[in-house]
Formats: structure tokens, sequence, C-alpha cells
């Protein structure tokens, strides 16, 4: 969304960069960024990155632009996160509506026993995007949740998986916590505590309201990409359990065999869907080297090890074991998460 190029424009502002420069140099236009609803493509974001790469020799540049990221950044979004009853509901809300946000990813929320984690997943199709936003996006997170909830709210570990093996020190400072480095994962977690305890001045009357606008903004951007549609409800669905098409119907508001049809009409089916999911998301799991073989099949809806073995052994012609050796070989260093 144009609030997030803003934000970067912003941060670069703050440091001596004038926004007639941008507007000259990278050809920006000015009436696009006017309009808060407008969405941009990812090259235009990355442009600006790129600018601020080659400009400024700041190594917590990002932590700037995650600093001047407000509600109104995101728009409807944005408010109704900031509305909420506590920040459970805000991130839940950024979880539903994370692809207005962002059109190449998508988020949920992943739920221990005394811990929630927020973890994002990036559409494999689509250009990934800048390492920057990596490090931005669980920094931006952090601080909105400060923002929200106005207390000095502290993550118990966060997990990046940008190309960089270390942070400057001010995102140390920023963050107060473990920080890993994760092939394929980037999440963030909170204790329920910190996430539980009621917002003042919280409006959920007025964040009901902005998520009607949210879900048919949201319908409009997702018409036509209905096989995308099915794949963040998997998300969903995996991170609670098993999946179902039954489920999965009700999640999008239509029968089972509404559901069934709409995926014939693209030539794909529902269970083809799942098992490739599936199998993406498993590789990115098996990349991290502390998460057991059993939290990885649960994670992905299987009842057992087992099961999940065998779907593997199917699908790479490995056995998770093998991959992981494959992928992680032992050079002295680990992707490590161990969220459980």
């Amino acid at each position: 969304m144009v609030g997030w190029a803003l934000a970067i424009i912003r941060a670069m502002q703050s440091h001596g960069v004038s926004l007639e420069t941008l507007v000259v140099e990278l050809n920006l236009d000015i009436c696009v960024l006017r309009n808060g609803a407008q969405r941009l493509d990812q090259e235009y974001v990355d442009r600006l990155w790129s600018y601020a790469a080659e400009h400024i020799k700041d190594p917590a540049f990002g932590l700037t632009v995650a600093k001047h990221v407000r509600p109104a950044s995101f728009h409807v979004v944005g408010h109704a996160m900031s509305c909420s009853a506590n920040l459970y509901r805000s991130l839940s809300r950024f979880s539903q509506f994370c692809r207005l946000i962002s059109q190449s990813a998508t988020a949920t929320l992943v739920h221990g026993d005394q811990w929630v984690a927020l973890e994002f997943y990036f559409d494999p199709e689509k250009k990934p995007p800048t390492h920057h936003s990596y490090d931005v996006v669980l920094a931006m997170v952090l601080n909105f949740a400060r923002e929200i909830s106005g207390r000095p709210i502290t993550p118990t570990k966060v997990y990046f998986s940008s190309q960089t093996k270390t942070l400057a020190e001010p995102y140390q400072q920023f963050f107060s916590c473990p920080i890993h480095y994760v092939a394929g994962h980037s999440s963030i977690v909170f204790s329920k505590a910190d996430l539980d305890e009621d917002i003042l001045g919280a409006d959920e009357r007025l964040a009901a309201l902005l998520d009607e606008l949210a879900k048919k903004d949201l319908a409009l951007r997702m018409e036509g990409r209905f096989s995308t549609r099915i794949t963040d409800s998997l998300l969903k669905q995996f991170a609670e359990g098993a999946c179902s098409k039954e489920r999965t119907a009700k999640m999008l508001n239509m029968t089972s065999r509404t559901l069934l049809r709409r995926l014939k009409s693209e030539g794909v089916t529902y269970n083809g869907i799942v098992n490739q999911f599936r199998e993406e998301l498993a590789m990115k799991y098996i990349a991290v080297v502390d998460m057991p073989f059993k939290e990885v099949a649960l994670r992905l809806g299987f009842s057992d090890y087992t099961t999940f073995a065998r779907a593997f052994s199917r699908w790479t012609g490995s056995n998770p074991s093998e991959m992981r050796r494959k992928i992680c070989p032992l050079d002295g260093h680990e992707n490590k998460l161990s969220i459980t």
C-alpha cells in the first residue's frame, strides 16, 4: 500500500533526502502518493529501498522506516487494529487482512501454551521482497503494538529469514529479546499475557465497522485469485490443526460444492492444492534444524510423523532426515526455532 512507501520516504527525509529529490530521481508520481488507498507494484517499493541503500549509510535505517509506520499507513486495516480491545485482537486483524497490505505475503497466528507467534509466509511463485522488508516488517509489528497499547511490549523472541546473519546494535536494543536467523521463516513471538491485556480507549464497535470495509476490499482484491484464497485459508487452518474442504469452504463463505466447482473452473483440485502447499511449507520447516519432525507433521495437518514422512518421500524422493542434511549442512551456522 502507499503507506508502506511513504514510511520509507519519510525515513529518508529524516536523513536529509528531500521529497523533491526522490520525485525527480526516481520518477515518483506525487498524485499516487496522495491517495492512501492506492496500491503500488513491488518494483516501485524496491526502487525506494535501492535508493536508500545507496545514499543512506545507516545500518539501522530499516528501524527508522518501522517507526514511521502509523495506523493510516495500512489504511482501513491499520485503523481497525488501533481500535482493537487488546493486542491479540489487533494482530488477528493484521493476520486476517494481510493480503490487503501486501500482495505477495500472508500472515497467521500460531498458538502455544503461554505464547502466540505471528508468522509470515511469502508466495514462492512471486518475486521475493527485498531483504530489507524482512527486517522492517517485524520491527513494524512491534512498534505498532507498543504504539497501540501504550506499553513497552517486549517479544519473547524473533526469527528473521533475511539474508543477513546479524542485525545492527540498534535492532538488538529495540527488540530486547533473543534474535534467531532462520531460512524461510519470519515470525515474532509474544507472551499471551501481553496480548490479552486490555487497551485503554479501544472501540470494538468502530473496529467491527472497519472490518466490514476491509472484507469488501479484500474480496475485490482477491477476485480472480481463487487458488490464492485457498492457500491463505489453509495456512490459517494448519496453524490450528488439520484442514478440510468443509472448513475451507466455510472460511470462504461458500458451500463445499461451490468450492470444488470454482477450483474445477481453474483446472485444479482441492487435494492438489493442499499437497502442493504442504510440500512448500514442509521444505521451509525442514530447514529449521531444531524443529522436531513431529512438530513439522502437526503443523502441516498430518496425524503423525509416519504419515508425514511417507507423503514427504512421495513428494521429494527423500525422507525428512535426508532432506534436512542436504539443505542444512553442518557448517557452523544453525537455523534455530524453538517456540514450542
